[in-house]
């Protein structure tokens, strides 16, 4: 993608958050970024409700870690930041889902609460997938321990700087 695509593309995430300009069966949903040493790591982002299609699979916390970044704990940090977010626009439960054979991402789901639903095809893709659910205001508590603290907060809107564990 170009640069100039890509800027493009980031107006259009930020109209979504708000409503706007989306596309036929889709909802509103907000990015938000990881930066490790000043560099981003990994984005997320959460659709604001569930549509039909969404509730199926896909979900409300969709995210990733750049691969040089892998296997280093950031994607839990990631979705620790998922669901802050999540928590900011009101939602109690969120659902996620995973490709069965994507374990790190199964991990992950259920390092912070998740709790498998279901297991069924995807019918948009036909690969079997795992869907789980997390209490946002439970999975915060249990674990701002081990995550809150290395938040750098001085990052406005839907952007962290992840200060580098020693």
């Amino acid at each position: 993608m170009s640069f100039g695509r890509y800027r493009e593309w980031l107006r259009e995430q930020d109209g979504w958050s708000r409503g706007e300009g989306l596309p036929a069966g889709y909802v509103p949903q907000t990015l938000f970024w990881l930066y490790v040493d000043g560099a981003p790591a990994g984005m997320g982002k959460i659709r604001h409700e569930l549509n039909e299609s969404s509730r199926l699979v896909g979900g409300n916390i969709g995210y990733g870690i750049r691969p040089t970044e892998r296997r280093k704990g950031y994607n839990k940090m990631n979705l620790y930041l998922g669901l802050i977010e999540a928590k900011k626009i009101g939602l109690d439960k969120v659902m996620l889902d995973c490709d069965v054979e994507n374990l790190g991402s199964s991990k992950t789901m259920e390092a912070l609460g998740g709790k498998l639903e279901r297991t069924e095809i995807d019918p948009y893709d036909g690969i079997l997938t795992s869907v789980y659910w997390i209490n946002v205001d439970e999975s915060l508590e249990k674990y701002k321990d081990e995550y809150v603290n290395s938040i750098d907060k001085s990052y406005k809107n839907s952007t962290y700087e992840m200060i580098k564990r020693k």
